[in-house]
């Protein structure tokens, strides 16, 4: 059984954003262990020397990542000039993994200023979910219904389309 396990920098806010990733967390417990685990984002003050502060927070929320990663699973960090796939290929990879001998996968989505150099140079895989643009928040719920899916298609289950 795959297990899967989403670090994120910055804790969910909004309710209907915890409503969709406990739903998948749920609809996910048919294929995996699937698991969420939040970090503090640093601030930045936007009064200020921005470029800076974003360096100074990005490199102290790495430090705590860093210390979380798992050296038994594959790391897949969320980038924007990571790797983009379609859904099926998406599938294609975790089964691929998997026949390898790939159990644990272990995703990493950062915080509003994205992720230190350090985290990404840890990583094995550096995955985009889109060319565009979205809210780290949301980012979790789009990553998780995209695990789904994956599961979904590997098992041969029909998913809407």
């Amino acid at each position: 059984m795959m297990q899967f396990e989403i670090l994120a920098v910055g804790k969910l806010r909004e309710p209907w954003l915890k409503d969709a990733v406990d739903e998948y967390l749920k609809r996910l417990t048919r294929f995996s262990k699937t698991s969420l685990q939040e970090t503090n984002e640093q601030s930045v003050d936007e009064s200020k020397s921005v470029d800076s502060q974003i360096i100074h927070a990005t490199r102290n929320e790495a430090q705590v990542l860093l210390m979380k990663i798992n050296p038994a699973a594959h790391v897949i960090s969320l980038d924007l000039k990571g790797r983009g796939m379609t859904s099926p290929q998406f599938a294609e990879f975790l089964e691929t993994q998997t026949i390898q001998g790939t159990s644990k996968f272990q995703f990493i989505i950062g915080g509003s200023h994205g992720l230190d150099e350090s985290v990404l140079n840890q990583s094995h895989t550096r995955l985009s979910l889109s060319a565009m643009t979205f809210p780290h928040q949301l980012s979790r719920v789009i990553l998780l219904e995209q695990i789904y899916r994956a599961c979904k298609i590997i098992h041969g289950e029909t998913y809407h389309k």
